[in-house]
C-alpha cells in the first residue's frame, strides 16, 4: 500500500481529505494540532516543532522512517514555504490551494508574493479547489507554466436537499467564520434593517469564533436591539449544521475574497435562497434572482432582495448544479487524480 505524508494546519478540511483515502494508501500527518485527527484512521500524526530548525532535523528524520511516495501540503503560505524549501529535492510533493492562500496571501507583501510563486514553482504537482477564478490566479502566478489539477473537498454527507421551499423556517443562516474576512460585522448590521420590517425572522451564526471581534459582535447586537432575534452557535457538529441549512430559508456568505465556499455549495445542497458578496467565487455557484442574490459586501445592503426569487425556478436550478457537490462524487474524482499523481514518472 502506497504511503502519503500529509502536511497540514489541523483543519475539518484536511480530515475530509483523510477520510476519503482511508483504506487505499497508509496516511501519516505532520500537523500543529494532533487532537483533531484522533478519530482518523492514521498510521500516525505527529506535531511540528516550533522552533524552525529543531522541526527540520524532526521533519527529515520522519521522512527518512516513512519513505513516503507522494507529501501532500495543504495551503500555500508560510507552512507551505518552508517544507517545500525543506523537502522538494527529496520528496515528491502535491501542494493544494484552498482560497485565500492564492486570491490574498500572495498581495499582502512583495515577500509573501516571493514566497507564493517560490512554493508553486518547486511543488512537483500543483492541485486547487475547482474554481475558476483560484486556478487563473494560480496559472498567472506561475507565468502559466504549470497545469492545476481541480479537486473538491464535496459538502457534508448530512446535507439533504429540501424540495418544499414552504417547509423551510424564517431563519437566515451564517455559517462562517469570525475572521475579519467574513465580514460577519455587515450582515449584523444588514440584518438589524431587515428585521424593521419583517420582525419574525432570526439569524443564527455558527462557525469559528474569535477572541477579539465575537465579543465585539455580541455587542453590536445588544446595541442594535436584536439579541432577541440572534443567535450565536460557535462550533457545532455536521449533523446540526446540516439540520439548520435544511430548516434555513436564506444563507448569507459575504467575505472579501473566497476560494470553492463549501458553505455556498451546502447552501445550494440544501435548496437556501443565497444572499453573497460580489467575488467570482460566488458568481460561479450563484445565478442572480434564480438562486440567490449578489450584494455589495462593503455596505449593509437588503436582505430583503430575497423576495424577488421564484421558488419554484430556485428549487430546480439548486437541485440541478448540486450534483457535482456530492461527498461521494468529490471523493471518487480525489481518489483518480491521487492516483494519477503517484504513478506519474513526469512529476517524479
Amino acid at each position: 500500500m502506497k504511503k502519503i505524508l500529509i502536511i497540514s494546519s489541523a483543519s475539518i478540511h484536511t480530515k475530509k481529505f483523510i477520510d476519503m483515502m482511508r483504506g487505499k494508501y497508509k496516511i501519516y500527518v505532520i500537523t500543529d494540532k494532533k487532537e483533531i485527527f484522533e478519530t482518523c484512521e492514521t498510521e500516525a500524526v505527529y506535531e511540528w516543532k516550533k522552533h524552525p530548525v529543531a522541526n527540520a532535523f524532526y521533519t527529515k528524520k520522519i521522512v527518512k522512517e516513512i519513505e513516503p511516495d507522494l507529501v501532500h501540503i495543504h495551503q500555500v503560505g508560510l507552512i507551505a514555504f518552508y517544507y517545500i524549501f525543506l523537502l522538494h529535492r527529496h520528496c515528491r510533493i502535491l501542494l493544494t490551494a484552498w482560497g485565500s492562500d492564492v486570491m490574498e496571501f500572495p498581495y499582502t507583501g512583495p515577500i509573501r508574493h516571493r514566497m507564493t510563486t517560490y512554493s508553486l514553482q518547486r511543488a512537483s504537482v500543483l492541485s486547487s479547489i475547482n474554481s475558476v477564478g483560484m486556478i487563473s490566479v494560480i496559472k498567472c502566478l506561475t507565468g502559466f507554466k504549470r497545469e492545476v489539477l481541480p479537486i473538491n473537498f464535496g459538502i457534508g454527507e448530512f446535507i439533504e436537499f429540501e424540495e418544499k421551499i414552504e417547509n423551510k423556517e424564517q431563519i437566515i443562516y451564517s455559517p462562517r467564520s469570525h475572521q475579519d474576512l467574513y465580514n460577519i460585522e455587515m450582515i449584523l448590521r444588514s440584518f438589524a434593517q431587515f428585521v424593521k420590517k419583517e420582525p419574525h425572522w432570526k439569524l443564527l451564526l455558527s462557525g469559528a469564533e474569535d477572541p477579539v471581534n465575537t465579543p465585539r459582535f455580541k455587542q453590536i447586537v445588544k446595541e442594535a436591539g436584536i439579541a432577541e432575534k440572534t443567535e450565536f452557535l460557535g462550533h457545532i457538529s455536521q449533523q446540526e449544521h446540516a439540520a439548520i441549512m435544511k430548516r434555513s430559508r436564506i444563507v448569507i456568505s459575504v467575505p472579501v475574497t473566497d476560494g470553492r465556499p463549501i458553505s455556498v455549495m451546502e447552501a445550494i445542497a440544501s435548496n437556501c435562497t443565497l444572499v453573497c458578496s460580489d467575488i467570482l467565487a460566488n458568481r460561479e455557484l450563484v445565478s442572480e434572482g434564480v438562486n440567490g442574490v449578489i450584494v455589495d459586501h462593503t455596505r449593509i445592503f437588503d436582505i430583503g432582495l430575497y423576495r424577488q426569487i421564484d421558488p419554484a425556478l430556485q428549487t430546480q436550478y439548486n437541485r440541478k448544479i448540486s450534483r457535482p457537490f456530492r461527498y461521494e462524487t468529490a471523493k471518487q474524482e480525489f481518489l483518480k487524480t491521487l492516483e494519477g499523481v503517484i504513478h506519474d514518472d513526469n512529476h517524479r
